[in-house]
């Protein structure tokens, strides 16, 4: 969301003056600063930008002579394609203690959207676990 502003400033104090930009009278026809008494005066325009900014952390822990991860961790902010719109996650694949955990949490009204704790060998049919269509 972007917002813009015109903003008239004492030329000598700086001091922002109730005054349109659009009103460039001669020096000797304006009112004196309320701050410091002076003419000059300086024009400008303000611009207002607001950014979202997500951020997330994930991690994966692998053992020696062994091919996938053992743990992956992800925590933070994801977007959820379905709901267009970010949401934050924690989502844990333990194969070592045999654990699936998800939970999806809306930032906004604090709602569990999702919320799975499991032995991960019960975890099956998901993500890229799911079968190829059948042709």
């Amino acid at each position: 969301m972007s917002d813009v502003t015109q903003v008239t400033r004492c030329g000598k104090c700086g001091s922002v003056l109730a005054e349109s930009p659009d009103d460039q009278s001669e020096p000797t026809l304006r009112t004196p600063c309320p701050s410091c008494g002076a003419t000059a005066r300086q024009y400008g325009v303000e611009l207002r930008e607001t950014v979202p900014i997500h951020e997330s952390l994930t991690l994966k822990l692998k053992r020696k002579g062994r091919g996938k991860p053992v743990v992956k961790e992800f925590q933070g902010d994801d977007e959820m394609k379905s709901e267009k719109r970010w949401m934050k996650k924690t989502q844990i694949v333990d194969r070592e203690n045999d654990r699936y955990r998800k939970l999806i949490v809306d930032p906004l009204t604090g709602a569990v959207i999702r919320d799975v704790d499991k032995p991960l060998s019960q975890h099956r049919g998901h993500g890229s676990a799911k079968g190829r269509p059948k042709s």
